[in-house]
């Protein structure tokens, strides 16, 4: 049993967190299955532009056939393969030089761990992914519960100043909410992590959630209390992802395994 830490907020407050913002951001994360993240050695801070990655594109037409998205992540307190892995330069990368440890989230499964994934290996690896995907997993509530949870900040300046400029703040207010309250109390294991270009520089900071599957924008370093808050709250339930109320209101943009349509509709449902 936890005993956590949260910021007083009233029913006015939370009605507010649906209606004040002009912008209504639900729909807009594409429909999605799973998130594939291949784990590099820097931050998507460094990274160019555009991407140039051999392993990335052909995993990513495997990830075609299940309706898979596939970034880079970045976590300081993560190790990473030794290897290129960097994504520091806007050029080709060499067939054989890639190679990547990776993590896949989909709902209603525990997350699943991939290590040396390289050009040698994708089609075998396509294969591993595939059969979790189509494993009928029976993940309890009480593992949902209990899963550590990631929070994923688009921090790829190279491809749009707004990240570059927001995410680092935000990522520093995330890790500092979480060190304030683990002086004082027994948290479940949250980690904050950095990814590259996720799509609508417009709602800068994006905030991506896992293993709940919810996406997050403009989020502010002052939202950092507000979004553990919602977190915590509302831990992780395998299966209910067409039931489980948006996290944190109007910044909530979609979540995975949701059509636009749904989450839409989803959002109006629980904005009432």
């Amino acid at each position: 049993m936890f005993t956590i830490i949260r910021h007083v907020s009233t029913a006015r407050d939370t009605v507010r967190r649906y209606t004040t913002h002009t912008d209504v951001i639900a729909g807009t994360v594409a429909a999605h299955r799973a998130y594939i993240l291949l784990h590099t050695s820097r931050s998507p801070r460094t990274f160019p532009s555009r991407v140039l990655s051999p392993v990335q594109l052909a995993l990513r037409r495997h990830a075609l056939k299940w309706n898979a998205l596939v970034n880079f992540s970045w976590n300081p307190l993560v190790p990473v393969l030794q290897g290129r892995n960097d994504l520091s330069a806007e050029d080709n990368f060499e067939a054989d030089s890639e190679v990547y440890d990776a993590t896949v989230f989909a709902d209603g499964h525990l997350p699943l761990h991939l290590a040396s994934v390289s050009l040698h290996n994708i089609d075998s690896i396509a294969n591993v992914i595939e059969d979790h995907l189509k494993s009928p997993e029976a993940v309890s509530e009480q593992q949902g519960a209990a899963a550590d949870v990631h929070l994923l900040v688009c921090t790829h300046a190279a491809r749009d100043c707004r990240c570059g400029e927001r995410g680092p703040i935000l990522v520093d207010a995330l890790n500092e909410e979480i060190r304030r309250r683990k002086v004082s109390v027994e948290m479940p294991p949250v980690t904050v992590g950095e990814v590259g270009h996720v799509g609508g520089h417009q709602y800068a900071a994006n905030l991506l959630i896992f293993p709940h599957g919810d996406w997050l924008g403009h989020i502010q370093p002052e939202d950092a209390p507000g979004v553990l808050d919602a977190i915590l709250d509302a831990p992780y339930i395998p299966h209910d992802n067409v039931r489980r109320p948006p996290l944190y209101g109007s910044h909530w943009r979609g979540r995975m395994g949701l059509s636009k349509e749904q989450q839409i509709q989803l959002f109006h449902r629980h904005a009432l």
